[in-house]
């Protein structure tokens, strides 16, 4: 009783300690989610800005390899550098005369070539130009978050006839080969000049279909994606463009919404915020009832374990309880058995010390009842002998040093003979022995069985009644794999008690 109240209070414990676990688990899962995206938000940034370092050309490239030796092979190197190809268009802008030239990568061939103005490019173009003329406004900030653009400085002028001009003939969809013409522009204040402007346009399908999805499973989980209701990335400024949607509801009004800005067009992570703001907002909703699913399989689950732990610990008690009731009544059943013995030993042992006394003193002169008590000790010995030849056999077997034989014994004998040397026991009553002909051979131990009869034929005789009827029978059971000898010993008395047949076949 005592381990059914421990498991019990145990069980009500662990339940409370499983709920307190849940809700910081709860807590858990939801910071996880929003640390999560927030990696994403990083990772993205830094993915970006790297790519956009990675294409912007230094002035003493340019200077000493040429203007499209120095783009090429940038290119060359961040295509094999196993970058993402984030970007669906690549290009340079080039002050020459005036006017700005535009040269856009093309990827494939991996070569400049001089081209129109996209159309979608046209606010850039009308931006920069004024910029370029010195009376135009601040750097061209892109309302979708798709277009960057990045000066690259250089010296105040380009002598005519330098290793540049030499170098970089430009193949133009519109014309021969020409050379960038000598730089005009000075920077303000005197500074140094923009020799050029790098300018990218991010890829929106590759952003959709591949990059976004994998950022977010690699930083949510996949196991964790089902705990985001919907993610949606839209642009800070107006007009709205959504740039991505999961697809996924809404969930309803309790669930917890995830803002994260980011997206500052390729510059690094640590740039003034004036300079480069985010332009894309992150908005995810956590879904409440999936989470409260989730943590609470999970505690029902470290329930089951624990109530599976308290069943152990309980069976594990009883089965204990029980061992040690059993070997205690184990324990006193053997105390019994060596009293019963003990007593058993006094019978034979009275009678044959009696006997020798009276011998030993000349009580008896009479020739003929010399001859009885002689007889009487040569009995009580052999009973003697079998009782401690038994105890022994006993003690072997309990050590397991007893190993029956497996010699061929004949049943029929065994049986026969048991008979015999239970005579004296059964005096007084009917014995009717049926034995079949050609009783089959067994394998074992002849003297072993042949005991094992005369315990029952005397237990038959002392529990049958004084003049009763004991049957001992033997037949072969043909229909048995392999054939079976099955010997009855049978009589007419009460017989065991309902309540003890349990307790036959128990030690002592």
């Amino acid at each position: 009783m005592l381990l059914v109240v421990l498991s019990v209070v145990l069980t009500v414990l662990q339940y409370r300690w499983t709920g307190q676990i849940s809700r910081a688990e709860t807590v858990r899962l939801r910071a996880g989610l929003a640390e999560g995206l927030q990696a994403f938000c990083l990772a993205f940034d830094s993915t970006l800005a790297k790519s956009c370092h990675d294409l912007r050309p230094d002035a003493e490239d340019i200077e000493a390899l040429g203007f499209e030796n120095a783009h090429n092979e940038l290119f060359q190197q961040w295509k094999s550098s196993k970058a993402l190809p984030v970007f669906k268009r690549i290009a340079y802008a080039v002050p020459e005369h005036g006017e700005l030239t535009l040269y856009m990568v093309q990827q494939q061939q991996v070569r400049l070539i001089a081209s129109d103005w996209p159309k979608e490019w046209s606010a850039l173009q009308n931006s920069m130009g004024e910029r370029l003329r010195g009376s135009g406004p601040p750097p061209f900030k892109g309302t979708s978050g798709l277009l960057i653009q990045f000066p690259v400085f250089g010296s105040l002028t380009r002598q005519p006839g330098s290793n540049e001009e030499e170098k970089s003939g430009i193949k133009s969809e519109a014309g021969p080969a020409r050379p960038p013409g000598r730089r005009e522009y000075r920077g303000r204040a005197g500074g140094p000049a923009e020799r050029e402007w790098a300018i990218f346009e991010l890829d929106l399908d590759f952003l959709r279909t591949q990059w976004i999805p994998n950022l977010l499973r690699e930083h949510i989980g996949q196991s964790n994606t089902g705990l985001l209701g919907r993610v949606q990335i839209k642009t800070r400024s107006a007009p709205e463009q959504i740039i991505y949607s999961s697809g996924q509801k809404a969930g309803n009004g309790n669930d917890k919404r995830i803002i994260i800005s980011f997206n500052r067009l390729g510059s690094s992570i640590g740039a003034h915020e004036d300079e480069r703001p985010p332009y894309w907002l992150l908005e995810a909703t956590q879904n409440e009832s999936q989470l409260g699913v989730i943590v609470a399989q999970a505690r029902w689950r470290n329930l089951g374990v624990a109530l599976v732990v308290n069943s152990l610990f309980l069976a594990a008690g009883v089965a204990l309880i029980r061992y040690t009731r059993r070997s205690r009544s184990l324990a006193e059943s053997q105390m019994r058995f060596v009293a019963n013995v003990s007593h058993e030993l006094r019978t034979p042992l009275t009678v044959i010390l009696g006997a020798g006394h009276n011998l030993m003193k000349g009580v008896i002169q009479d020739s003929q009842k010399v001859q009885e008590y002689a007889v009487l000790i040569v009995q009580h010995t052999q009973q003697l002998s079998q009782m401690v030849e038994q105890v022994l056999e006993l003690g072997a077997i309990k050590a397991r040093r007893f190993e029956a034989g497996k010699q061929s014994v004949d049943v029929a004998k065994a049986v026969t003979e048991a008979v015999a040397t239970t005579v004296e026991e059964t005096k007084g009553c009917t014995l009717d022995v049926q034995l079949a002909p050609g009783l089959a051979t067994v394998a074992g131990d002849a003297g072993a069985l042949r005991r094992a009869f005369q315990n029952l034929i005397t237990n038959a005789a002392k529990h049958g009644g004084k003049g009763g009827w004991i049957g001992v029978t033997g037949v072969t059971d043909e229909e048995s794999e392999p054939k079976m000898v099955e010997i009855q010993v049978t009589d007419h008395g009460d017989g065991i008690a309902e309540e003890e047949l349990k307790e036959v076949f128990k030690p002592f």
